[in-house]
C-alpha cells in the first residue's frame, strides 16, 4: 500500500515535469509576445490617432471650403437677384425699375438743390422704327442681336459733357435703360436747353443710322425720339416719361428717324389718336366701313379698264373719313390685316354682284399695306378669299407702294412672285416718290406703275417733272409695264400726259370715288357711251363723260392745221 502511494506520487511528479517541460517555452516566450503585441497595439493606436487627426483636418478644410463656396454662391445669388431686379438681361442696361428709381432720386435731389447739373436735365424716349419687320423677316434671334448693338452704340455715343453730374469718371450704361421691346430711355443731367439736347439727339440718330451686320446681312435701322426738359415739361417722373412718349409718337407720325420736343399741343393730338383707335376697333363690328370706287380710263378708247376700291369710314361723330385719316392708326394698332380682309371680301363680292347685273367684267384693284408683307399667310389668304367667293384671280389687282422695298427685298420678291403665280396682277402705287431702284424694279414681278399725282400736278409748271415723267414712261415701255397717271384733275393735265404717251388716267377729272350703287349706274352708262374728257356730267359727283376721243382728236388736229395754214 505504501508502494502504491509511492507510484502515484511519482506519476504526479512525472506529469508535473512533463507539463513544466511543455509550458516552459510559453512561459519564456509570453513576455516577449506580450511586448510585441503592445508595440503593435501602440503603433496601431498611433496610426489610428494620425488617421483620425487627418480625417478631422480634411473635414475641417472641407467644411471651410464648403462654407467659402456657400458664401460665394450666396453672394452670386444675391448679385444675380440684383441683376435680375435691376438690369435688362438682353442688353445689360438698367431696366425700367432701376432707371425710374435713379430718375426719382435725381429729381428729389434737384428739388433740394443738391442734384448737380444746375437743377436741369433732359429725358429722351427712343423707339426703333420698323423693328417688328426685323423680327418677322430675320427672326427674333437677329432682333435680339440688333438690340444689343443698339444699346452698345447708345452708350458709346454719349459723352461725359452730355451727362454732366450723373456719373463720375466717364459715361456708363446707368444713364440709360431699355424700357422694354425696342424702346430705350436716355437721361441727360445738366442739359438746360433744347439746343443742347438736340445736339445729343442728332449724334445718337447718326450712330444708329450706320449699317448693322446681322449674320451675313447688313440692315439699317432708324429711331424716333421724344424729348422733355425738366422742369419745363413736368415735375415728376410719371409726367416726364409720359410727355416724352407723346413727343416720340409725334416724331413717328412726322416721318420717323427724327426727334421732337414735347409741347402741350401734342397731348390733344395723342388723346384724339387713342380715341380714334378705340373707335376703329368697334368699326368692323358696327359695320361702319363702306367701299367707294374710282375708274381707270383708257383715253384712246374711252373705256373703263379697271376699278380701284377705296375704303371710307362712316365715323359716328367725325363723319365720312378717308384712308389717310385712319389707316396709319390702324397699322400701329395692329388692325390693318382685319380691315384689309374686309376690303378684299367686300370688293370681290361687289365684283360678282356687278356681273350678275350684266355689267362687263373688269379688273378690280385693292390696296395692300406694306406691313402685310410681314404676314406669312398673305398669299394663302388671298387665294382662299378668291376661291371661296369664286372670283378668278386674274380679275384682282393688288396695289403696293414703293416702300415695300424697305422690307426684306428677297421676301417681297417671293411674296409678289407667289401672288403673280396665282394670276393676281401687281401694281406699284405712288411710283416715283423716292424709294425706287431700277435694279429692283427690273426684278419685281409687277404689271403696272401708277405714276404719283405729284408728277401730274407739277408737270405743267416744272420741266424737270416733265422730263422725269417722259423717262418713267420710256422705262415702263422697255420693261413692258403699263402706266396709269393718278391725280388727273384738269383737261390740260390729261392732254399733257397723253402727249407724253400716257394713255390711262385716274382722277377727279372723271369724278370723285362713288358708292357701289352709283358706280353700277355709271358703269352701265359707260357701256353705252365711253368716258374720256370733261365736257358734260352724269349728275352731281358722277364720273363725267365726254365726247368720243377720236372726234376730240380730230377736232384738235383740225385746229392745229388751221393754225399752221394761218402762218405766213
Amino acid at each position: 500500500m505504501r508502494s502504491g502511494s509511492r507510484r502515484a506520487g511519482a506519476g504526479r511528479v512525472f506529469i508535473a515535469q512533463a507539463v513544466g517541460a511543455v509550458a516552459l517555452p510559453y512561459v519564456v516566450l509570453l513576455p516577449m509576445l506580450l511586448a510585441g503585441w503592445l508595440d503593435a497595439l501602440q503603433f496601431a493606436a498611433v496610426s489610428l490617432a494620425v488617421s483620425i487627426a487627418s480625417v478631422l483636418l480634411v473635414g475641417h478644410r472641407l467644411a471651410q471650403s464648403l462654407r467659402r463656396n456657400a458664401e460665394k454662391e450666396h453672394r452670386r445669388a444675391i448679385e444675380e437677384v440684383h441683376r435680375i431686379a435691376h438690369l435688362d438681361a438682353l442688353t445689360e442696361l438698367p431696366n425700367r425699375t432701376r432707371f425710374r428709381k435713379k430718375l426719382a432720386e435725381t429729381l428729389e435731389a434737384t428739388k433740394r438743390g443738391g442734384g448737380g447739373g444746375g437743377g436741369t436735365f433732359a429725358v429722351m424716349v427712343l423707339d426703333l422704327d420698323h423693328f417688328k419687320r426685323i423680327n418677322e423677316t430675320l427672326g427674333h434671334s437677329a432682333g435680339d442681336d440688333l438690340l444689343r448693338v443698339v444699346a452698345q452704340r447708345l452708350v458709346r455715343s454719349l459723352r461725359p459733357e452730355d451727362i454732366a453730374a450723373s456719373t463720375r469718371g466717364g459715361v456708363t450704361g446707368r444713364d440709360m435703360c431699355r424700357q422694354g421691346g425696342d424702346e430705350f430711355i436716355v437721361f441727360l443731367n445738366g442739359v438746360a436747353s433744347e439746343a443742347d439736347a438736340a445736339r445729343v439727339a442728332d449724334r445718337l440718330l447718326v450712330a444708329l443710322g450706320q449699317p448693322i451686320t446681322l449674320g451675313v446681312q447688313d440692315v439699317f435701322v432708324s429711331a424716333s425720339m421724344g424729348i422733355v426738359l425738366y422742369p419745363r415739361d413736368g415735375d415728376d417722373v410719371d409726367t416726364l416719361l409720359k410727355n416724352a412718349d407723346v413727343a416720340m409718337y409725334h416724331a413717328k407720325t412726322r416721318g420717323r428717324s427724327r426727334f421732337e420736343f414735347y409741347n402741350e399741343s401734342m397731348r390733344a393730338g395723342t388723346e384724339q389718336r387713342l380715341s380714334l383707335e378705340y373707335d376703329l376697333r368697334k368699326a368692323l363690328e358696327n359695320e361702319e366701313f363702306e367701299l367707294y370706287y374710282q375708274p381707270q380710263i383708257d383715253v384712246p378708247s374711252g373705256r373703263i379698264v379697271g376699278i380701284e376700291a377705296l375704303i371710307r369710314w362712316h365715323h359716328p361723330t367725325l363723319g365720312l373719313l378717308k384712308p389717310a385719316d385712319f389707316i396709319g392708326v390702324a397699322e400701329q394698332a395692329g388692325l390693318i390685316m382685319a380691315i384689309w380682309e374686309w376690303v378684299m371680301v367686300s370688293a370681290l363680292i361687289q365684283h360678282n354682284a356687278w356681273l350678275e347685273q350684266g355689267l362687263p367684267a373688269m379688273t378690280i384693284s385693292v390696296n395692300l399695306s406694306t406691313l402685310q408683307f410681314t404676314d406669312r399667310a398673305l398669299v394663302e389668304r388671298v387665294r382662299e378669299i378668291a376661291e371661296v367667293l369664286g372670283v378668278p384671280l386674274d380679275r384682282l389687282e393688288l396695289e403696293v407702294t414703293e416702300s415695300v422695298l424697305l422690307v426684306d427685298v428677297e421676301k417681297v420678291l417671293k411674296t409678289l412672285t407667289d401672288l403673280r403665280a396665282l394670276g393676281v396682277k401687281i401694281a406699284i402705287d405712288d411710283f416715283g416718290t423716292g424709294y425706287s431702284s431700277l435694279a429692283y424694279l427690273r426684278r419685281l414681278p409687277v404689271d403696272k406703275l401708277k405714276l404719283d399725282r405729284t408728277f401730274t400736278f407739277n408737270a405743267q409748271q416744272n420741266e424737270g417733272d416733265v422730263a422725269i415723267t417722259r423717262a418713267i414712261l420710256a422705262m415702263a415701255k422697255a420693261l413692258n409695264l403699263s402706266v396709269v397717271a393718278e391725280g388727273v384733275e384738269t383737261p390740260a393735265q390729261m392732254d399733257m400726259l397723253t402727249s407724253l404717251g400716257c394713255t390711262t388716267v385716274q382722277g377727279f377729272l372723271l369724278g370723285e370715288p362713288l358708292p357701289a350703287s352709283d358706280t353700277a349706274d355709271v358703269l352701265r352708262k359707260s357701256v353705252e357711251r365711253p368716258v374720256t374728257s370733261v365736257v358734260a356730267g352724269l349728275g352731281d359727283g358722277g364720273w363725267r363723260s365726254i365726247i368720243q376721243p377720236k372726234a376730240a382728236a380730230q377736232s384738235r388736229a383740225r385746229t392745229q392745221d388751221d393754225a399752221a395754214k394761218a402762218l405766213p
